[in-house]
């Protein structure tokens, strides 16, 4: 396995949880009552584009830009004071760079945020490329999407492992050829036995997992 490539939120940091429900904190903050497919609907999709959908659909008054910037507060500041790391993310990170792999972060996140996670616990140098959302055309629901990480480095699809919490997104790695390992809790339990049987290994977090990456 050449290449490894890690979401970011409800994989290595703990806030998935949030981000599931900060659409519909938001909405009932507005005195409206979402659907309970809303979430089904908007998890590929990037923060903006969720935006965009949520604001046509319940026709919000405020302008897409400032819901985003609402929310960009509140998510940040999780980001920067409350949102912990996986205990075992360094380890893995360090045991892969010296095993001369390439270490990978592929995340839905915006840049803005993204990177307040990665400078509060300095982990820049442990990767190789970072993927973000509001930078690339592709999303996770598209098998091209890892594909073309992998070509970066020249690797097929079989020498690429992908580690995430959305069944859409292990599908998609699957369907490229791709390893993948299942971490599920912060998963919709629907979605827990699904990823259990497309993944290679699976556990509740990285630190259950870790030995699959210091066996490489």
């Amino acid at each position: 396995m050449k290449v490894f490539i890690f979401d970011m939120d409800g994989t290595f940091v703990d806030s998935m949880d949030y981000w599931n429900n900060l659409m519909l904190n938001y909405l009932e903050s507005k005195d409206v009552t979402p659907e309970e497919s809303l979430m089904t609907d908007i998890v590929s999709l990037t923060l903006h584009d969720g935006i965009e959908y949520t604001k046509d659909k319940y026709s919000l008054r405020e302008s897409v830009d400032e819901i985003l910037d609402e929310m960009r507060a509140l998510i940040g500041y999780n980001y920067k004071n409350t949102f912990n790391l996986d205990p075992a993310t360094i380890e893995i990170f360090r045991h892969l760079k010296k095993a001369e792999k390439k270490v990978v972060l592929a995340t839905a996140t915006e840049r803005s945020l993204v990177d307040i996670v990665l400078d509060r616990f300095d982990l820049k140098k442990y990767l190789d490329l970072e993927i973000v959302s509001d930078e690339v055309n592709l999303h996770k629901n598209d098998p091209q999407y890892f594909l073309d990480i992998g070509k970066h480095f020249g690797a097929s699809g079989e020498e690429c492992s992908v580690i995430e919490d959305s069944l859409y997104a292990i599908k998609s790695a699957n369907e490229a050829g791709m390893e993948t390992v299942g971490i599920i809790a912060q998963t919709p339990p629907a979605h827990i036995e699904i990823i259990k049987e497309l993944s290679v290994v699976s556990g509740n977090n990285l630190t259950e997992v870790k030995d699959y990456f210091l066996s490489r």
